[in-house]
């Protein structure tokens, strides 16, 4: 993996988990709210797999899960070999995500999912592969969509779950 940096201890990317976050260096979108601006060339990254993997099994006993951000994680040719690693240590994985990377598919199951720019096609991939989808206020939960709340835009629930069901068919 091409890894722009890793914050060591998180309890903020995955819900109700301690975690560290792997942050992919590169991603095809330029989005003006992205707070990771430095990870959006695609260049090479600070940190190696090996460096990373050494941080992750010596703190296998202390975290519950690994998060894969970035940049975008699925433009990562190795992206499921390295969600594969983790499970074997008994830790969760999770991903934060455009979707748009071609390695999107080789993933064979997350723990969770955060998914920004949502379309039918990715939704249906991520579902096939994860049981916890969150796209901004909304969740997927084991089957269904739950705690859909209103976005701080006031943009009113009705048209988010029109969305969502737009989305769903």
């Amino acid at each position: 993996m091409n890894i722009g940096g890793v914050t060591k201890f998180t309890m903020l990317d995955f819900p109700h988990e301690l975690a560290i976050t792997v942050y992919a260096q590169g991603c095809n979108r330029t989005c003006d709210y992205c707070h990771n601006k430095g990870l959006i060339p695609f260049k090479p990254g600070a940190l190696d797999w090996k460096e990373v993997w050494s941080m992750i099994v010596k703190r296998k006993d202390f975290i519950s899960a690994v998060v894969f951000s970035g940049g975008e994680p699925t433009f990562q040719d190795d992206i499921s070999e390295s969600c594969s690693m983790v499970r074997s240590l008994g830790l969760k994985v999770g991903l934060h995500t455009n979707g748009e990377g071609s390695f999107l598919k080789d993933i064979e199951h997350l723990d969770y999912c955060l998914l920004s720019h949502p379309t039918n096609v990715k939704l249906q991939i991520i579902k096939s592969i994860c049981n916890f989808i969150e796209l901004s206020e909304v969740k997927w939960i084991d089957g269904k969509w739950e705690n859909i709340k209103t976005l701080e835009t006031d943009t009113p629930a009705r048209m988010i779950r029109v969305s969502i069901s737009a989305l769903e068919q």
